[in-house]
């Protein structure tokens, strides 16, 4: 098919005769093909009537616009036509795209062909116009009736379910009927079949194509195309989609023509024209409130029946579809009804006539409709301006409830009676049927209505009762709500329930004014009930927070709706004192909480203050120096120290961001107390009793007590004590003091803490004389004694070689302050005597040793045995003489004591080191534990350089312990070198 060519025809001779075409339909009968593939024709052969003129048949056919895509099917028909038949054609272009046959498919911008639409009036105007023009023309004019290409939009409706076939069927019979009507039941009406969309499911084209087989049994109805059907597999369907996807291609346009004009002749040539029908009998006739008498029989033609009502409906269907029926000149389409309204009382007479298409005269049937007043006094609707009636509606029911919300304060019925001709009164005031009545008032509970209906007749009434219960008032709601701080957050709606308000801290209370939307209701502000419009009391307000519930209760007492404040009260930025005072007196200068820094003087004998400080704004912290204090309270007690104190008043506020501090400078005097609280010695109480009021003390201790400590307690702990010049802490033990015997002179001093103030004591110490008379050490030179020397023992012996012709005796005395004599001789302590002759035989030597005291004697004796000369004999011993410098092997002879005791008993009062005095060349060093040198001494000698646990660096007695010692010293020449360690005590 796509090969298809249109064979070029040369132009015929004019006949004078012109076969007219009305083109009508949507827009497959418009042409939405492509105009360079339809045929060129010459106007002898085919013309076309637009707008009031005549021109070629060419596309496009009707208005000369989008003329490419405005290719359709009627070049090709007219010249396959005119190459049958030798005729010239006339078209006239009725179609117009997007129409429907049924106005439900609701086509509201293209029109309808349905009765309610005005295309196919306009298409008979424009059709005789074209006839008359062509008449005017010269032609003798043919009206060869109409192609009709339509039924797309139809489809989608039924697809769609806006319509059904049924209804495109109905109305299409109706649309042919007027067609035939007009023009003549004989006027052939050409169907061209609808083809289908491009797209899934065709069941509505389905469904028109199979109702438009049934419209062709139709008289003068014949289908002259079926091929669209198949253009989808046929490929003839329209490739742009742009111009819709249910449009065909020129070259599909084309086949329809040709196929439509082939069978147009074969109609007319071989009579296959349905038989008009010459049937002009009604199926029936009746009404559609009553029943007509006779009975109806289509060969009865007069009819009555009597109405109380003034509406109804002739129903005057015709035996066969293509009858014409009217109904007092009204066409009523076959399968419709007539409505008829105003009926009045007494005789209305209807005249129905049927006329068919092959009848020469049509057939009249009379119904007469006598309207009587009606009896009947019942409603046929009854409907309320709000709620629902219980039960439903009857018009054999008289009773009813029916309820309304409490917002509903008047009602309105609008009674309907079933007979027009009814009078009804609501409450007693007349009403209307099918009118709203006034608005009837309703009091909250039951509120009975009475309608009454009078029928027509005056005689027949009855009534309907309706008991209309007005529920309390649900209204829980605020019409307002605002505060005594101003406006909320956000602006008042009844319909939002939660609401802020910020305030400044000064606001300490709000008042709040509800109003509620129902006067009815109650309302209650943080549970105490307020009037309506009325403010509540005034509301406390704490820093922060607070939650104002505003409940309102509806009439009903159950509908309850809560509006919620959340009022936010600022924290106070108040950080001032109202005042500040101190347990020691005013401040200085005096206080205003504008000033910021105080000055207070105190004496010595304030140890501690306490500060009351009170905020100007109670919610105010307070700290002093730090730590918190109840505003108004008075500070735990702070110590001073002598001098200068800053303690700082913190006030925070209780924003907890401003903040003030307070600053006062408290100046305690120092002290002026040069006094001891007491005073004593290591060896115990003094004399007279200590009274810090006496300064001069005595005290005695025996010669044995060689040294004291004293401990002196300053009343003041503040005060500084030295001891001989030596400070002292309070109460502490002081460096030992070396008493001498006789008067030793020990003073206290006591200096306050002011600097200035000072007080002495003195202790006049009296250490009693030493009765020890003991030796301590007894050296003889080349003399060894038996026993070995110990203080206790008093006499001893010695024998000596007869070549000791004398010795040397060193005494020493157990205390320092002991003299000795030796054969008479004073000898100083630990010195040699001079040499003592020894004779041959015995020889004693007395030593005898005072005591200090000058009474106490101990005498000590050594017997020396001198051996006799040898007797000479003939072998003589030999003399051997030392030669100075030599070197001798011999013992060094040095020992040093482990321990000292140098308290005073003669007993290890020193350290002795043994044969020292040989090596005068010698150098000792004594180190405490510490590592620290105590003492150090060249030429030590048991004498006069001796250690007494007195320090060589400081003259300080040494405290008990362990001590080590170096010594050094040269022996022949030689560097001896000898460590060890030693023992204080005392």
């Amino acid at each position: 098919m796509d090969n298809i060519v249109i064979p070029e025809i040369k132009t015929k001779a004019d006949t004078g005769q012109i076969d007219h075409f009305i083109i009508a339909g949507q827009s497959n009968a418009v042409g939405k093909g492509d105009t360079t593939f339809s045929p060129k024709l010459a106007i002898d052969i085919a013309s076309q009537y637009w707008n009031g003129a005549i021109r070629a048949a060419n596309d496009p056919i009707g208005p000369i616009s989008d003329s490419l895509y405005r290719g359709s099917a009627w070049p090709a028909f007219a010249l396959r036509y005119n190459q049958l038949t030798g005729h010239k054609v006339a078209f006239v272009q009725c179609a117009v795209g997007a129409t429907s046959q049924v106005a439900a498919t609701k086509p509201e911008v293209a029109g309808t062909w349905d009765t309610t639409g005005t295309l196919f009036t306009t298409m008979i105007a424009r059709s005789d116009s074209s006839m008359a023009a062509f008449t005017t023309a010269g032609y003798r004019v043919n009206n060869c009736g109409m192609l009709w290409l339509q039924g797309e939009q139809d489809a989608a409706g039924i697809e769609n379910g806006s319509i059904t076939g049924e209804d495109y069927y109905r109305r299409a019979i109706v649309m042919i009927n007027n067609f035939h009507a007009h023009y003549g039941a004989k006027i052939p009406f050409y169907l061209i079949k609808i083809g289908a969309e491009v797209k899934p499911g065709h069941y509505g084209f389905d469904t028109i194509r199979n109702r438009q087989e049934q419209l062709a049994k139709a008289g003068y109805v014949i289908i002259v195309s079926r091929l669209a059907a198949s253009y989808i597999k046929m490929g003839l369907m329209n490739p742009i989609l742009t111009l819709g996807n249910l449009h065909y291609s020129q070259q599909g346009y084309n086949v329809i023509g040709i196929n439509a004009a082939e069978n147009v002749v074969a109609g007319y040539k071989n009579n296959r024209f349905n038989t008009p029908s010459q049937n002009t009998d009604l199926a029936n006739l009746g009404i559609s409130n009553g029943k007509v008498s006779p009975a109806f029989n289509p060969k009865i033609n007069s009819y009555v029946t009597t109405l109380t009502t003034d509406t109804t409906s002739i129903v005057p269907p015709a035996a066969d579809t293509s009858g014409v029926v009217t109904v007092n000149g009204t066409i009523v389409p076959w399968g419709a009804v007539l409505p008829v309204a105003n009926l009045k009382f007494g005789v209305n007479t209807f005249s129905v006539s049927v006329a068919a298409p092959g009848a020469s005269a049509a057939n009249t049937y009379i119904l007469a409709i006598n309207r009587v007043p009606s009896p009947d006094a019942s409603l046929a609707a009854l409907t309320l301006s709000t709620g629902k009636l219980n039960p439903k509606f009857s018009p054999a029911i008289n009773t009813y409830v029916a309820s309304t919300n409490s917002n509903i304060n008047s009602i309105s019925l609008t009674p309907t009676t079933s007979d027009a001709g009814t009078v009804v009164t609501v409450n007693g005031v007349p009403v209307m049927s099918g009118v709203a009545s006034a608005n009837l008032p309703l009091i909250t509970g039951a509120n009975m209505i009475n309608i009454i209906i009078t029928a027509a007749d005056g005689i027949s009434t009855q009534t309907y009762t309706i008991t209309v219960t007005r529920a309390p008032s649900a209204n829980a709601k605020l019409l307002n709500l605002t505060t005594s701080s101003g406006a909320l957050i956000p602006a008042f709606s009844n319909n939002l329930t939660s609401y802020t308000k910020a305030v400044s801290n000064n606001v300490a209370s709000i008042i709040v004014t509800p109003t509620a939307a129902d006067s009815t209701a109650t309302i209650s502000v943080n549970g105490a009930i307020v009037p309506s419009r009325s403010p509540s009391g005034y509301i406390p307000l704490i820093v922060g927070a607070n939650v104002i519930n505003t409940i309102v209760t509806a009439q009903d007492g159950f509908s309850r709706q809560t509006y919620t404040i959340t009022i936010n009260r600022a924290a106070s930025t108040n950080a001032k004192l109202l005042s500040l005072t101190t347990s020691s007196g005013a401040l200085s200068p005096a206080f205003i909480n504008t000033t910021g820094t105080y000055s207070k003087a105190v004496g010595n004998n304030v140890a501690s203050i306490t500060f009351t400080a009170k905020a100007a704004d109670p919610t105010a912290v307070v700290k002093v120096n730090g730590t918190a204090v109840p505003s108004g309270t008075a500070s735990a007690a702070i110590q001073l120290a002598v001098g200068s104190n800053t303690i700082t008043i913190a006030v925070t506020a209780q924003d907890g961001v401003t903040a003030i501090t307070y600053s006062i400078i408290v100046n305690r005097a120092a002290s002026s107390n040069a006094k001891l609280l007491s005073l004593t010695t290591s060896y115990g109480a003094i004399s007279p009793a200590f009274i810090n009021t006496t300064v001069s003390y005595t005290k005695s201790v025996s010669n044995t007590i060689s040294n004291i400590t004293v401990t002196a307690k300053a009343a003041d702990p503040s005060a500084v004590i030295t001891i001989n010049g030596i400070p002292v802490i309070s109460g502490a033990a002081s460096a030992v003091i070396l008493l001498k015997a006789g008067t030793n002179l020990i003073t206290i001093l006591v200096t306050a803490q002011d600097g200035v103030t000072t007080n002495a004591y003195t202790i006049i110490l009296t250490r009693l004389p030493s009765s020890n008379s003991r030796m301590s050490a007894l050296h003889l030179s080349d003399v060894t004694l038996s026993p070995t020397f110990i203080g206790t023992t008093n006499s001893y012996t010695a024998a000596v070689a007869n070549t000791v012709t004398s010795t040397t005796v060193t005494p020493k005395t157990a205390e320092p302050n002991a003299t000795v004599t030796v054969n008479g001789t004073t000898v100083t302590s630990g010195t040699a005597s001079a040499p003592i002759a020894l004779s041959v035989g015995s020889n004693v030597i007395t030593m005898t040793v005072t005591a200090q005291d000058g009474i106490t004697l101990t005498i000590y004796t050594v017997t020396i045995t001198r051996a006799a000369a040898p007797v000479n004999s003939i072998y003589d011993m030999a003399s051997v003489s030392v030669v100075p410098g030599m070197p001798q092997i011999s013992n060094d002879g040095i020992s040093v004591n482990q321990g000292l005791s140098p308290n005073g008993d003669g007993l290890n009062d020193i350290l002795m080191i043994k044969g020292i005095t040989r090596y005068p060349d010698n150098k000792l060093m004594i180190m405490n534990r510490s590592g620290e040198l105590v003492y150090e001494i060249k030429g030590y000698d048991n004498i006069t350089k001796v250690f007494d646990g007195h320090s060589s660096k400081t003259g300080a007695m040494q405290l008990p312990g362990t001590y080590f010692y170096s010594l050094d010293y040269s022996a022949d020449g030689i560097a001896k070198h000898k460590t060890g360690f030693i023992v204080l005590k005392y």
